[in-house]
């Protein structure tokens, strides 16, 4: 069978067409279709107590989530990188926009992002040949809520010979991608997880704050470099053999073990208990035939109910080398945590899961159609929010990337 993906303002556009509506029943439902739904500007809870029929309801639902969801992290981008701008003095081209997304970030560079980028990497590099520069980040941890995932996909309706399938986070979930408690050892190339609370055991590449020896250059919080430290404390380009704050790449070819405190994802040699997934699950088993677009709304909602937790964000640096270098550090630690979170766990997770939702949008519309004139105003209002959404998390992620990354492209 042939997949149909449809791109959100082609779908967007046969919702909002007059055919479309003549060709989906009774007066009564076009009656019901006119009338809107008005449940989802009141939210997710609303839309469930909505006469909507409930292999679309979770789609309906999940872009109600979305949409406030987008708004929130947009939000939180554009104030992040207004707060850079005004710590480090930059001029003000982003208000004309009002909250529209070019506020964040445009073709003409004037959004507030994009000019947060450019002063970062102008300070990084005028500095460079006096200063020292590594970033240093605990990553923050995203998984998607399982238990809406479950009573979402208990809901959708099934065929008789339908095995019910069971939110199974070990054999849903990818296994690069799956973080446990290992009572045993984590494997070479698994990740022991540190976090700015509990640092985890680490020999290999640590990708925050490395305490112990570095087996090769290490980059102190003050900016002074060292090599082969065997009492680094701070960014370690090459082999941590101590304890680690972050995602720590395990090399050693037997393993290691965490810590009493710390996880493992990826692999994990011993008893595993009290598993995450830090992506969304995969689908049901296909000896399940519960309802395809019911599904992928249920994910869809699990995603949008996502759990992260905060990074921790350091930038080392010698801070007497100017007054706009101690600047830059206050202003890149303040508010780099929801930038990277934004950019690297997040975002990225709503984001695909927007993409996913316009993949199928056609084929739930289609059933809408055929399900009254509820469901097809729900489902009509939730496409066109959906399209918003997705639009505005590109901008988002991608402006969050473009400031992170000035700053990350400028270590050494």
């Amino acid at each position: 069978m042939v997949s149909h993906r449809v791109s959100w303002p082609i779908l967007v556009a046969a919702l909002s067409s007059p055919v479309f509506f003549a060709n989906c029943g009774t007066a009564k439902d076009l009656q019901e279709a006119a009338s809107g739904c008005d449940e989802f500007q009141l939210g997710a809870d609303a839309v469930a107590s909505a006469n909507v029929d409930v292999n679309v309801k979770a789609f309906v639902q999940a872009s109600a989530e979305f949409k406030a969801i987008s708004a929130r992290i947009k939000g939180e981008v554009k104030t992040a990188c207004v707060d850079v701008n005004q710590r480090l003095q930059v001029a003000d081209t982003w208000s004309s926009f009002g909250d529209d997304d070019k506020s964040i970030s445009n073709p003409q560079g004037s959004g507030a992002c994009d000019k947060a980028a450019v002063e970062i990497d102008a300070i990084m590099k005028e500095a460079k040949a006096t200063a020292h520069f590594a970033l240093l980040v605990t990553e923050p941890k995203c998984t998607v809520d399982t238990d809406i995932q479950a009573s979402c996909e208990g809901s959708c309706k099934v065929d008789a010979v339908c095995k019910p399938g069971q939110v199974d986070v070990v054999t849903r979930c990818e296994p690069g991608m799956l973080s446990v408690t290992c009572d045993g050892t984590c494997n070479a190339n698994a990740f022991c997880e540190g976090t700015a609370e509990v640092a985890a055991q680490c020999q290999g590449s640590c990708s925050a704050t490395c305490q112990g020896q570095c087996m090769g250059t290490c980059t102190a919080e003050t900016g002074t470099i060292s090599e082969n430290d065997a009492a680094c404390k701070g960014k370690c380009k090459g082999t941590c053999m101590g304890s680690c704050d972050g995602d720590c790449q395990v090399t050693a070819t037997s393993g290691v073990m965490c810590g009493a405190n710390a996880t493992c994802r990826g692999g994990c040699t011993g008893t595993a208990t009290a598993p995450k997934c830090e992506t969304e699950l995969k689908a049901l088993p296909p000896e399940c035939h519960a309802d395809a677009n019911c599904e992928m709304g249920c994910s869809a909602r699990a995603r949008s109910n996502v759990h992260c937790t905060e990074p921790k964000v350091v930038l080392a640096v010698d801070v007497n080398v100017s007054a706009r270098v101690a600047a830059l550090k206050g202003a890149i630690e303040a508010n780099f945590p929801k930038l990277v979170l934004a950019a690297q766990t997040e975002g990225p997770l709503v984001l695909k899961a927007l993409q996913d939702m316009s993949a199928s949008g056609q084929a739930v519309a289609s059933s809408a159609a055929s399900l009254g004139g509820k469901s097809i105003a729900c489902v009509g209002t939730a496409v066109q929010a959906a399209a918003s959404a997705s639009a505005t998390m590109n901008v988002s992620v991608n402006a969050s990337t473009k400031v992170h990354s000035s700053c990350s492209s400028n270590e050494g």
